[in-house]
């Protein structure tokens, strides 16, 4: 019965040797390869939301730029037509009650352009 003791001993300890093997062997895996790799997809996913934002940004201030570009171009059309209207030569000098009005009209569609395209 002796020999039977020490076969169930021996098996016990073989066991919780290949246990300790396996939990240790699954430490190592975690710690050498899922964690860097999950550290590394973070990073990535990282650099793909920061393009995506910078893209977006580019993308705005292009808008801005067209949207600023045509209040101007609006506002010089208006301004010189109404110079050719009095005879006068393109960005002539208006009377301070026609020219403030078309000033005023040009920094509100700067402001609306400012407003939709926020930086």
């Amino acid at each position: 019965m002796s020999t039977e003791n020490n076969k169930s001993e021996i098996n016990l300890d073989d066991t919780v040797k290949i246990c300790i093997i396996i939990a240790c062997l699954s430490l190592a895996y975690y710690f050498a390869y899922y964690l860097p790799n999950k550290e590394n997809q973070i990073r990535e996913q990282q650099k793909l939301e920061a393009a995506y934002l910078e893209n977006i940004r580019q993308e705005n201030q292009k808008k801005l730029d067209e949207c600023l570009a045509n209040a101007y171009l609006n506002y010089a059309n208006t301004f010189d037509g109404h110079c050719l209207k009095l005879g006068k030569a393109k960005d002539c000098l208006l009377p301070s009650q026609p020219s403030m009005a078309y000033e005023e009209q040009y920094n509100n569609s700067k402001e609306d352009c400012f407003r939709k395209y926020k930086q």
